[in-house]
């Protein structure tokens, strides 16, 4: 049966809460701990939706009572988050840590319990799965000797991890056999020059087109990259970390098809299940709790700013990080809110906010 929600991350506005159990003469007390666990990704498989959690974990939600199931403990601060051979696969970061990690952690769905770890370059974030049960990881690298990497996980098979030389991108969506990327650097005076978007071909594993949108296409710098299935028209958001940014719409020819105006640092493209319109989710600023969401209406031509707010009478949290579509539910991971907004696609009214947090006794 088709769900009509769509969920969304917000990660640090739940709440931390502390009490006591109930307890006799001859037991000591016991403190129960509430503490936000900060949603950063997210994925819809079997019926489910999986989050990674920053705070090392990853929660299945149940996507009829929109709640918490189950949650597992993985590496440190969890980013990007895939689903291939009947398994759920999440890059530990390690963002926050002295020492970035550099794993990916397999999870059994059914078991949900960690497998095991994939050794990989040094800060994995962004991780995706194509058709064929391979995973293809882009990691930050040490900001220094270890430059921004992609990988080819052979994940259905041996797990070995190579190295795709030649690209240094920034982020990446997979649609089909294709992984579209963008990558850029940073001059003397860190003005971003040298974009470049890139087609990398998975069957063939090679770059078939290193250059299919031009570099000046985009004014400003490329913050999202998300492809419609229906049309595979290449959507690619831009920002100056200040000011609303811009969404572009681009054909399979690298050819501007339109562009509209866009929120704070817009972070993801989400499209209807009609694909008569699409939404943009603003990331905001961290602390600002202004994240955002657009909807574009394609067949009409009309963008309408603060959606959430105007259907809603309320913001959506702080830093929106990531949004999916399950059926005709829009999840949203909000991510310094530490919850997950889920919102009818239709009508884009709230169903439920879902608290993301972590309960520990002490």
């Amino acid at each position: 049966m088709k769900s009509n929600k769509i969920i969304l991350s917000v990660c640090f506005s739940a709440l931390i809460a502390a009490g006591f159990t109930s307890c006799d003469k001859k037991t000591e007390p016991v403190l129960t701990v509430t503490t936000p666990s900060y949603p950063r990704s997210l994925i819809s498989a079997n019926g489910k939706v999986y989050v990674s959690l920053f705070d090392g974990h990853v929660a299945q939600l149940d996507t009829t009572s929109l709640s918490v199931e189950k949650t597992v403990a993985v590496g440190s601060n969890p980013e990007g988050i895939a689903f291939a051979n009947n398994k759920i696969y999440v890059a530990n970061s390690g963002g926050l840590s002295t020492i970035n990690d550099s794993t990916i952690s397999v999870i059994d769905p059914v078991t949900f319990k960690e497998i095991k770890r994939i050794k990989v370059v040094i800060d994995p974030v962004v991780l995706k799965a194509d058709a064929y049960g391979d995973l293809y990881l882009i990691s930050m690298g040490n900001y220094s000797t270890i430059p921004y990497t992609l990988q080819r996980i052979e994940a259905a098979t041996t797990e070995k991890v190579s190295v795709i030389q030649g690209l240094k991108p920034y982020n990446m969506t997979l649609n089909g056999d294709n992984v579209y990327l963008y990558s850029y650097d940073y001059d003397a005076n860190y003005n971003v020059v040298n974009k470049s978007y890139s087609i990398y071909d998975v069957k063939s594993q090679k770059v078939t087109n290193s250059n299919f949108i031009a570099s000046s296409a985009v004014a400003k710098t490329p913050y999202s990259i998300d492809v419609n299935p229906a049309t595979k028209d290449i959507y690619i958001g831009e920002t100056d970390f200040l000011n609303n940014g811009k969404m572009y719409c681009f054909g399979q020819d690298g050819i501007l098809k339109f562009s509209f105006d866009a929120g704070l640092n817009p972070t993801r493209t989400i499209f209807t299940n009609s694909n008569k319109g699409l939404f943009v989710l603003n990331q905001g600023k961290y602390k600002g709790n202004n994240a955002g969401l657009n909807y574009y209406d394609l067949t009409a031509s009309t963008n309408y700013n603060d959606y959430f707010t105007t259907k809603n009478n309320r913001g959506l949290g702080d830093t929106g990080q990531d949004a999916i579509r399950y059926g005709s539910k829009l999840y949203i991971a909000v991510y310094n809110s530490s919850l997950i907004e889920v919102i009818n696609a239709s009508t884009g009214v709230s169903i439920k906010t879902i608290p993301m947090v972590t309960i520990t006794t002490k």
